[in-house]
C-alpha cells in the first residue's frame, strides 16, 4: 500500500518493496506539485511493484539498459549507419560517471551535467548540438526499458536539455 505526505512545498509518495530475499522496507519519490498528482504516481507505482518491476531500475545502471537496448532493439533493425552513430555515441558516454550510475540515482541535473562534460571532454569545446547528440542512446534506452516494463518511468523523460547557445553576431 501506498502513501502521500506533504513535505515542504511538495508531496512525497511512500511505498512498500520487497526484495528478491523477501525483505520488505519503504521507499520514497518526492518532488510532486500537487497532492493529485502524487496520488496518481502512487496507484503507479503500487501496480509496478505488484507486478514485480523494479520500479527505479536500483539493480541496473544506465550501462546495462544502454547496452541492452542496444542489442535487443537497435541490432539487425536499424540501418548501419545509425548502429554506427549509437555506437560511437555509447563509446563516449563510457568515458563517463553515468555510464556506471544506478539509474535510481539520476536526477533533473544529471542530463545537462552530462551534455556539459561531453561538451568539454578532452579539452576539447563542441557545440551543445554535438553533446545532445551523443546522449541520444541514454535517453532512448531508458525509454525502451520503460516502455518495456523493466522500469517504472524514464527518469530523463522531462528534464530538459540545455538550449543551444548562439554565437554573437556582429555587423
Amino acid at each position: 500500500m501506498a502513501w502521500v505526505e506533504k513535505r515542504g512545498k511538495k508531496y512525497s509518495v511512500i511505498y512498500r518493496v520487497v526484495d528478491d530475499l523477501g525483505i520488505e522496507y519503504r521507499k520514497r519519490v518526492s518532488g510532486y506539485a500537487t497532492k493529485e498528482d502524487a496520488w496518481a504516481a502512487a496507484k503507479q507505482l503500487e501496480q509496478a511493484t505488484q507486478a514485480g518491476v523494479d520500479v527505479h531500475g536500483d539493480k541496473y545502471t544506465c550501462g546495462y539498459w544502454m547496452e541492452r537496448w542496444f542489442a535487443e532493439s537497435c541490432l539487425g533493425r536499424l540501418e548501419q549507419t545509425t548502429i554506427s552513430k549509437y555506437s560511437d555515441a555509447m563509446d563516449i558516454l563510457k568515458e563517463t560517471a553515468i555510464y556506471d550510475m544506478p539509474v535510481n540515482k539520476l536526477t533533473k541535473r544529471s542530463l545537462p551535467a552530462l551534455i556539459e562534460s561531453i561538451r568539454t571532454r578532452d579539452g576539447k569545446e563542441r557545440s551543445v548540438r554535438t553533446a545532445r547528440d551523443n546522449t541520444e542512446p541514454l535517453r532512448f534506452a531508458l525509454s525502451w526499458a520503460a516502455e518495456e516494463g523493466f522500469i517504472a518511468i524514464n527518469p530523463l523523460q522531462k528534464h530538459l536539455c540545455p538550449r543551444r547557445r548562439n554565437a554573437p553576431r556582429s555587423f
